[in-house]
């Protein structure tokens, strides 16, 4: 007999059934585990993956109860145990449930409950709510789960509060279609329930939790609001046990940008629980939107209290309570607004004593340098530096350059010189931004990996404004998309545009045959020549004589990729937008050449249909053409 009854119900699950199936396959080995799955139509790929973990797969046709289906899969469990999950979680930590029964401590229980991690976002792991959940049972006569919609097990105590960690992926918003899906089926079910008992709480918040995570927010505010009203005809024992209310209240509230609405609905949530972690968090956030800053601040700082204890908070082995608001995104949003509030009093202790706290490395780097920059304690700013681990080194200067454009010129001196000594890569663009040693600049951009350097060392390049072709002869062995974000930055942040354009429209084409220079020029010429199209109305001469130049520079670079005798059986093939426009323009060229009039108008025309951004050009050409 295994030890484990694993028992799933699922439809239409192959986006998700494999990841979950994948995470407790560890628990099959040597029966451990049995896997039992009732299908209730599935109509995509979900049996055959199934297939492939086990055999015990039943069908039954779906009722519209949840829990009669759950029940279900439960009657064809043969193990000690009964796993509950979904097809749209999976297991964090597989060695905690072996853990746990294979040692002797779990006899004494009858259920265990297990921490679910509610995703937000389908890229991180950071944004969740949690919640406490009852998923193991133990196999007696009689255990069953009732609710038509929203299934609760009967389970028996005592309770294990373990340490097992489970994903659900099930509220991430990014997948429409599976919301949409989820929406429609629950809400039919939520609408016939209340028809039957309107003042039902328990469904009157689950409306609102449907409509919340469809996005309606206006509808889902106006449900809660009467969830909470409902609850003050509740004795004090009764809204024990609506405690939810008031957090969801509070969120909806703040989505619809209501802060008196979150602050009422927090205090009174506090009154009953003062240990509601998630009630200080909004209430912190309401009182800053409000301008509330000392009082933003107690809140906040009683988060902080709480966190700290958070495996010892009642609250948090509360099932009927998810906590939104103790995951890694929001310790850091509250340890940075404790920051903001005593950086504004220039408490610059404890601003950086909290800042330190926060665990996305980005704003914390943010964060800290915000707070030495405002102290005017440059000597920190080095010292915390040279602390860094060379990969996280590269964020703490991108930060630090961004942030010291707003400091006078005799403050960046002083900056600079701190670092200019340091014996890496931003030590020497120090020394170079205070000394301009031309010659020195180019030899050590010459050895730069410009694939893993931030873009603020293009600020170099201002220093060799007046010689284009060493920055040409810089770059061109660069990938295409590194260039354009240097040439991008130098035109957008250093007013190398004049400098550029001048440059080309005194060059000889026809003594360029490098390709590797040829192609440099042409990301040039089109980047020009995009930002002209997008700034004025009318093209001037000097514009006209660059798309000239654009278009001799990006034949010269098509008839080194491409077979010239083939373009006109090819260009339609041709994914790369700019080169197809670049065939048509020459084979238009060609047509006219040959006083075919008819043939240079069409291909003409097809130019400007695969690269419009350039049609006043055409349109000019056109003109000139037809007159």
């Amino acid at each position: 007999m295994p030890k484990i009854s694993i028992c799933m119900m699922v439809k239409d699950e192959e986006k998700n059934i494999k990841r979950c199936l994948d995470s407790i396959k560890g628990l099959l080995d040597n029966d451990f585990a049995e896997l039992i799955i009732v299908d209730t139509g599935s109509n995509d790929n979900t049996i055959n993956i199934v297939n492939e973990y086990t055999k015990k797969i039943y069908f039954h046709k779906w009722e519209k109860d949840f829990s009669k289906m759950r029940n279900i899969t439960i009657s064809y469990a043969s193990g000690e145990w009964i796993f509950i999950i979904d097809a749209d979680e999976e297991v964090e930590n597989i060695y905690e449930i072996t853990s746990i029964f294979n040692s002797k401590k779990i006899e004494k229980y009858n259920t265990i409950a297990v921490e679910v991690k509610n995703l937000s976002e389908i890229n991180s792991k950071n944004i969740y709510m949690v919640n406490m959940s009852p998923r193991f049972f133990k196999n007696k006569k009689g255990f069953k789960y009732v609710g038509a919609v929203h299934n609760q097990p009967v389970f028996e105590n005592p309770i294990f509060y373990s340490k097992i960690k489970i994903f659900h992926y099930g509220y991430i918003t990014q997948d429409k279609a599976l919301m949409e899906k989820k929406y429609k089926r629950t809400t039919e079910i939520l609408f016939n329930e209340l028809k039957k008992d309107p003042d039902n709480i328990y469904y009157r918040y689950q409306l609102a939790v449907s409509f919340s995570m469809y996005n309606n927010k206006i509808r889902a505010f106006e449900e809660f609001r009467k969830a909470y009203c409902l609850l003050n005809n509740k004795t004090a024992e009764e809204k024990k046990l609506y405690m939810s209310i008031y957090s969801s209240y509070a969120r909806e509230a703040w989505r619809n940008e209501k802060y008196n609405v979150v602050i009422e609905s927090c205090k009174e949530g506090l009154k009953i629980n003062h240990d509601f972690i998630d009630l200080y968090y909004l209430l912190g956030i309401a009182y800053i939107k409000m301008g509330l800053k000392e009082e933003a601040l107690a809140a906040l700082l009683k988060y902080t209290e709480l966190i700290l204890k958070i495996d010892n908070l009642k609250i948090v082995k509360d099932m009927s309570i998810p906590l939104y608001h103790i995951d890694k995104n929001s310790q850091d949003i509250v340890y940075i607004e404790i920051s903001k509030l005593y950086l504004e009093k220039d408490y610059f202790f404890e601003a950086y004593k909290y800042a330190q706290n926060i665990d996305s490395q980005k704003d914390k780097i943010i964060m800290t340098i915000s707070i030495l920059l405002k102290e005017k304690n440059y000597n920190k700013i080095k010292e915390v530096y040279l602390e860094l681990s060379d990969d996280i080194k590269n964020t703490y200067e991108a930060v630090l350059e961004n942030n010291i454009k707003e400091l006078d010129d005799e403050e960046i001196k002083v900056i600079r010189n701190e670092f200019c000594n340091i014996d890496n890569n931003y030590g020497l663009y120090n020394h170079f931004i205070i000394n301009k040693n031309v010659d020195a600049i180019y030899s050590f951009l010459k050895l730069l990996n410009f694939d893993e350097i931030p873009l603020f060392y293009m600020k170099l390049f201002e220093m060799l404004k007046d010689n284009i072709k060493e920055i040409i002869c810089l770059i061109k062995k660069l990938n295409t998309d590194i260039q354009k974000n240097i040439i991008l930055e130098l035109t957008d942040k250093y007013d190398f545009s004049n400098y550029f354009k001048n440059y080309i429209l005194m060059l000889d084409i026809n003594k360029i045959r490098d390709l590797e220079e040829i192609t440099t020029l042409k990301i040039i010429c089109n980047i020009l020549l995009v930002n002209l199209i997008n700034n004025i109305l009318n093209v001037t001469d000097e514009y006209e004589e660059l798309f000239k130049k654009y278009t001799k520079i990006g034949i010269e670079y098509i008839t080194k990729i491409y077979q010239k005798d083939k373009f006109r059986l090819i260009y339609k093939n041709i994914e790369n937008n700019e080169d197809k426009f670049i065939i048509l323009f020459y084979l238009s060229d060609e047509y006219l050449n040959k006083s075919d009039v008819k043939l240079a108008i069409k291909y003409l025309k097809e130019a400007v249909k695969s690269y419009p951004k350039y049609s006043k050009f055409i349109q000019k050409k056109l003109q000139q053409i037809e007159i």
